[in-house]
């Protein structure tokens, strides 16, 4: 990341000091979601009697750390039209500004999309794009952790922001986990082992993309999937820009998604499920405990899902200096103990529930989210060790370089224009290649 001296930038060593300092900021006016229900109640009772402070402190605007936390609408036209509409009551003056706001960070083809089905970064430019409209009306503006979310490429957006806020006077100041906006590829000392290898296979295969308002009407809308097969080795590398459709592809290998022809991963073991770890663990997890989610699936008391904590747990300590034995608890701990989960524990934990269920591979999507870098290399280096263990291929979904120097293979995901057929909408192609060179 350039360095501005006009942007403020504190950093953090990990997600819970950094959240902290972003809620007291707000005014506390975000509930925590990651230490289960309890703590979310808690906080939200708590959010009553912060309002009248709030609301006579100076006027903030904020994007979160998950920026879809603060789109309180189900597209971006409607979120666009409601902050303009605050400075701008004129219909015409809000369908003349919209437009211009929503080419100047490339949502154009996205303005009737739902919020939902936008990938994270195409999430965190609707963010910036609220945030460059509300800047007027701001009596200062905080990010947090934007760049878990912006490729290098879209980078371009968060400046066309901060631009903004120094044309109008207004200060921008960044919350970020230590590393985050480096995009120099690490020098790895702690190698891997040579992983599994397995096969990507896609046959006209095609994701069915219909909201209930498309049934309604009668519309079909996909997305293709052009047609290949891949052999490859773990781990896999997947990287595009913000947008392209890697989310996608993972979701559908996944079956979390419908979809119609083949789409399948295969390996020498097994020709099966593929388990996914979002970039939104967060809401993946459904705000259930450590213990509700460890032994929730698991009657016995989850002691294959122990081993698999444990090893990355022990394995993460030996790598990143800051992560003491006493800094992550040990699964048996974590189960005992009612105080809520960290997010490093959280993400080592579902990690550790989807290897325990045998998949034919699980995919990371954006596996740093949350996590400062160092403790990021340890996170993935861990599940990765623990998963060709087992003889299961990682894929990484990712846009940062961080992962390059572990990569057994790669595949490079782009986008294609959006074309009709008779009786379908198809919105856009997904095309992969075999990528040689990891950019």
């Amino acid at each position: 990341m350039k360095r501005d001296p006009d942007i403020t930038t504190r950093y953090f060593r990990d997600y819970e000091a950094l959240e902290n300092a972003f809620r007291r900021r707000i005014a506390t006016l975000l509930p925590r979601k990651h230490g289960g229900t309890a703590l979310f109640w808690r906080d939200f009772q708590r959010l009553f009697d912060a309002l009248p402070e709030a609301s006579a402190r100076r006027a903030e605007h904020y994007i979160t750390s998950n920026p879809r936390d603060c789109l309180a609408f189900g597209t971006p036209r409607q979120v666009l039209q409601a902050v303009i509409m605050t400075a701008a009551p004129s219909s015409t003056e809000v369908t003349a500004d919209l437009e211009d706001i929503a080419v100047r960070f490339g949502l154009r083809s996205h303005l009737n999309q739902p919020v939902r089905s936008l990938s994270g970064g195409e999430t965190v430019r609707l963010a910036l794009a609220k945030a460059f409209t509300a800047a007027v009306h701001a009596d200062r503006l905080t990010l947090a952790s934007p760049f878990s979310w912006l490729s290098q490429n879209n980078r371009r957006f968060f400046y066309a922001l901060a631009d903004h806020c120094r044309t109008l006077g207004k200060p921008l100041e960044v919350f970020a986990l230590e590393g985050e906006d480096d995009a120099a590829t690490p020098d790895l000392r702690t190698g891997l082992p040579s992983g599994p290898e397995f096969r990507l296979v896609f046959c006209r295969a095609r994701v069915i993309l219909n909201s209930i308002f498309d049934r309604l009407h009668n519309r079909q809308l996909h997305a293709l999937i052009a047609d290949g097969e891949f052999n490859l080795r773990s781990p896999c590398l997947i990287q595009g820009d913000n947008g392209q459709g890697k989310s996608l592809v993972a979701k559908i290998l996944a079956r979390a998604m419908p979809h119609e022809g083949q789409a399948d991963l295969e390996t020498v073991q097994s020709k099966g499920r593929v388990r996914l770890l979002l970039q939104d663990l967060i809401n993946q997890a459904m705000m259930r405990s450590f213990r509700q989610l460890a032994t929730g699936t698991n009657p016995g008391g989850g002691a294959r899902v122990g081993r698999f904590y444990n090893a990355i747990r022990a394995d993460m300590t030996t790598v990143d200096e800051a992560l003491t034995p006493e800094a992550i608890r040990s699964f048996e701990d974590a189960c005992r103990v009612r105080t809520p989960a960290s997010l490093v524990e959280l993400k080592i934990l579902l990690a550790a529930l989807r290897l325990a269920a045998g998949p034919a591979a699980i995919v990371m999507d954006e596996p740093d989210w949350g996590l400062r870098r160092a403790t990021a290399l340890a996170y993935v280096r861990g599940v990765i060790r623990a998963a060709h263990q087992e003889g299961i291929p990682v894929l990484l979904i990712s846009h940062k370089p961080w992962w390059r120097p572990w990569a057994g293979s790669g595949l490079a995901v782009s986008k294609v224009h959006p074309h009709q057929t008779s009786g379908s909408m198809e919105l856009f192609q997904i095309q992969m290649q075999r990528a040689n060179r990891l950019q």
